[in-house]
This record gives C-alpha cells, structure tokens and sequence, in this order.
C-alpha cells in the first residue's frame, strides 16, 4: 500500500506508512477540530493556516508522547550493557538482601548516573574457583560486555563434601576463566584473588585489577563473621566498583 500524503498550508507534509503513524496523525486531527482548528479541506485552508501554531503546539505534544512511548524503550534496550558479577558468597550478599549485594548496588548507582547497564548477580555461596569455571559458559551468556570475577576463599576450605583446591588448580582455573572471557572480548575485573600474585594474573590477560574487595572498608562494614560485608560495607565495594565500570563502558563506546 503506497503512502498517503497530508499537504497542509504551513508547507508541513507528513508521510503515512504504518497503521500507528496514521491513527497517530488522526489523533492529532481530532484533538485540533475540538479546539476549532479544522482538519484539512478545500474550504478550511484558510482556516487551519491562521492557527497554525495551536495545531504545532498539538504536534509537539503528541510527538514527544509518541517519542517516550514508543522508540525510548527500544533504544535503551538495544543498547543496554550487560555485565555479569561472578563469584561466591561475598558477591551473592550472603548475610544481607539481594537488593543490597554489591551487584544490585551497582546497577543503580551507574543507573543513577545515565549509564544503560544490567548488572546480573551469578554469587553462589560456597562456590570455588573450579565451580565458577564449570559454571561460566552459563553464567555469562552471549551479549555479555563486562564480567566481575570475584575468586573467593573457599578454594582454601576444606568441607565434609570435598577437599581444599592446591594454589595451582586455583591459579589455572582462574587462568582459563580469564582466557576464555577474552577470547570472547569480554572487559573481565579480577575483584581479589586468595594468594599473591592477583594483579599479575590480571594484567597477563588484559583484565582490571580491583585489589582486595575489603579494601577502604572500615571493621564496623564487616559482618560478625569476619568474613561477609554490610550492606554499607558492599556500598563502599559498589561505589569504588563503578568507578572501574564507567571508565571501561565509556572505552566500548568509543
């Protein structure tokens, strides 16, 4: 079906292609006739044209309507960040809500900023380092820009299901969780590391090194168990995270 074409005295001409454009148009239309700006006809021209600017002040209305309704939704989708936080139970917020785990935080403090971002929490409490590599192809799915990994200490503990990992498995299997992401162009964040030699692991494969996640936290952040955090004390990680966020989010626009 061709497209129908409005010819209006202010030389403003609107082309009609899709069934919402036109019942669109038809609105606007109807709004004008009850304000007496008749549609158009031959014998309405002029009257139309000498209220031209009450008609423009409808379209602008309904325009900005049709704007925020319809074509922002779909923007900020399409062009929404997904980052995936990957780790144990300080990542998961054992101890406190999932809307104060430090992923959740995250999310609304770039949110907060203008930043179109999800920030998927893949915590699982109790979780090692070779839980975390059997579990990343689904943790981390396709889309995926950015993923936090979180290498806890439970590799170090032993529990009546299984034994303590040695620090070279936990090494080669933080390695091969690293390797993978980049071979995926995926930005990685080594949030801590349970041995020495984090940063250096990092920069091997061209990942960000956050440092320890306690750091900057004063003792009244820490849980009873001196192990898990606040939930000020995962605001403090959340807010220092973003700054790392934002930095390799403005980097993938360029």
């Amino acid at each position: 079906m061709g497209s129908k074409v409005i010819a209006l005295p202010v030389r403003e001409t609107f082309f009609i292609s899709t069934p919402k454009l036109k019942s669109f148009l038809q609105s606007i239309w109807a709004e004008g006739s009850s304000q007496r700006v008749k549609p158009y006809d031959d014998t309405a021209m002029n009257t139309l044209f000498c209220r031209r600017e009450t008609f423009m002040k409808i379209l602008l209305r309904k325009v900005l309507l049709l704007v925020s309704l319809l074509a922002l939704p779909v923007s900020a989708t399409a062009d929404e960040i997904k980052i995936v936080a990957l780790g144990a139970s300080q990542t998961n917020g054992k101890g406190v809500s999932n809307s104060d785990a430090y992923p959740a935080q995250l999310e609304r403090i770039l949110k907060a900023e203008g930043y179109a971002v999800s920030v998927a929490n893949e915590g699982a409490d109790g979780a090692t380092t070779r839980d975390m590599l059997s579990r990343l192809s689904r943790a981390v799915p396709d889309g995926t820009k950015i993923v936090i990994l979180q290498p806890g200490t439970n590799d170090k503990v032993r529990t009546n299901k299984r034994g303590s990992l040695n620090p070279d498995e936990t090494r080669n299997n933080l390695e091969q969780m690293l390797a993978r992401l980049k071979e995926k162009n995926i930005s990685a964040v080594l949030l801590g590391y349970p041995a020495d030699g984090g940063r250096e692991i990092a920069q091997q494969f061209s990942a960000v090194w956050y440092g320890q996640p306690n750091k900057d936290l004063s003792p009244d952040m820490i849980q009873a168990d001196g192990q898990h955090f606040t939930k000020e004390g995962y605001a403090v990680l959340a807010k220092n995270m973003s700054l790392l966020i934002k930095d390799i989010v403005d980097k993938l626009a360029k």
